[in-house]
C-alpha cells in the first residue's frame, strides 16, 4: 500500500538527517510493519484523524505545522510494554513531529524541508485515498480536492512564470 510505504521511506530518509532520533525512528518503523500487517485501517484511520485536521498547513507548507506539535508532551517509558503497537505509533510520531519543528529552522536546510514537506503530503493524500477507498465513507475528499486544486494553481504559476 502505497501510504505506508511512503511513511517507510519517509522514516528511512530521517534517520539519515537526525541521527540523534535514529532509536525511535527505528522503533516507530518496526511498529508500522507490525501494523500494516495486523491491522492497517487502523492506524491509517489514526493517522488521518491526527495529521488531517492541519491539511492545509501541510498542503500549502505553513510552517505552524510544526508548531502545532510542539506543546505536545508523552513520551514512551517503562510503561512502554503496557501499550499497544497503534499507541506506540502515535505518541512516536508526535516525538518525531515535535523534534523536526524543533530542528526545523536550527538545522535543516531547504532541500531537507521540501523532502519533508512532500513526503507529509504525499503520506495525507495517500491516507485520504486509503482510508476513503470505500466510496461511501469519502470522509477525506476534502483533503484531496484542497491538494489538486492547490497543485494546479502551482502549476498555472509555474507556467506564467515561464512565458
Amino acid at each position: 500500500m502505497a501510504f505506508f510505504a511512503t511513511i517507510k521511506e519517509f522514516l528511512t530518509g530521517l534517520r539519515q538527517v537526525f541521527p540523534e532520533i535514529h532509536g525511535d525512528l527505528y522503533k516507530l518503523q518496526s511498529y508500522i510493519t507490525v501494523a500494516e500487517s495486523t491491522f492497517p485501517k487502523l492506524v491509517i484511520t489514526q493517522f488521518m484523524e491526527r495529521i488531517a485536521p492541519l491539511y492545509a498547513h501541510i498542503i500549502d507548507q505553513n510552517e505552524q505545522f510544526f508548531r502545532e506539535h510542539l506543546n505536545y508532551e508523552q513520551t514512551l517509558d517503562s510503561t512502554c510494554d503496557e501499550l499497544d503497537v497503534n499507541a506506540k505509533i502515535k505518541i512516536l510520531m508526535d516525538k518525531i513531529l515535535r523534534f523536526i519543528g524543533q530542528e526545523w529552522n536550527r538545522s535543516l536546510n531547504g532541500s531537507h524541508k521540501a523532502e519533508i514537506w512532500n513526503y507529509l503530503q504525499t503520506m495525507l493524500v495517500t491516507g485520504a485515498y486509503a482510508y476513503d477507498a470505500n466510496p461511501k465513507t469519502k470522509t477525506y475528499g476534502y483533503v484531496i480536492e484542497y491538494a489538486k486544486t492547490k497543485a494546479k494553481a502551482n502549476h498555472a504559476e509555474k507556467t506564467c512564470e515561464k512565458k
